[in-house]
């Protein structure tokens, strides 16, 4: 009787063990928020909307815990003056809400051609509003018109964009 005690003492301590384990160690499911300066009505609200639900959808588990970063999305957006924006995610998975006004400086290259060489993206924290923990945030970032077919060509094949982000807090 106390073997058979021992034994189910034994394999609910196992069972306790994995469930912690993988619970600590699971990813809460990202989630968006667009920025508050974009009227709920517009088309660019739809759009981003829809770029957001569909990346979620594809990656649920998005970004690195622990850590701010910024990710390149094959989505752009194009105005009537023909001047292009690429659509990218700011994920933030730090643990903390962001709050503050940042600025990003940006390297990005396809094929070890430049597209962005210490490109400067503003967060204005007073018109786009915060980042909760475990959100994303799109922003669109101008590409330059002989930049563009760098980045249309790299929608084939985004292993061979290199991107390199350095983050700087507002004080």
């Amino acid at each position: 009787m106390k073997k058979e005690y021992r034994i189910l003492y034994i394999l609910i301590i196992l069972f306790l063990t994995i469930s912690c384990s993988t619970t600590n160690n699971e990813i809460v499911p990202i989630k968006y928020k667009l920025p508050n300066d974009i009227s709920e009505n517009s088309v660019i609200h739809k759009y981003l909307e829809a770029v957001c639900e569909k990346e979620i959808e594809k990656n649920p588990s998005l970004g690195t815990k622990g850590e701010m970063q910024l990710i390149y999305t094959i989505s752009n957006i194009t105005q009537k003056d023909g001047s292009s924006y690429y659509v990218f995610f700011i994920v933030n998975r730090s643990g903390s809400a962001i709050n503050n006004d940042f600025e990003l400086i940006i390297d990005m290259s396809y094929k070890g051609k430049e597209i962005f060489k210490r490109g400067r993206y503003f967060y204005d924290y007073s018109l786009y509003g915060d980042i909760p923990n475990n959100y994303l945030t799109p922003i669109a970032i101008r590409i330059e018109k002989d930049k563009i077919k760098y980045l249309s060509d790299s929608k084939s094949n985004d292993k061979d964009v290199s991107l390199d982000v350095d983050y700087y807090a507002e004080e």
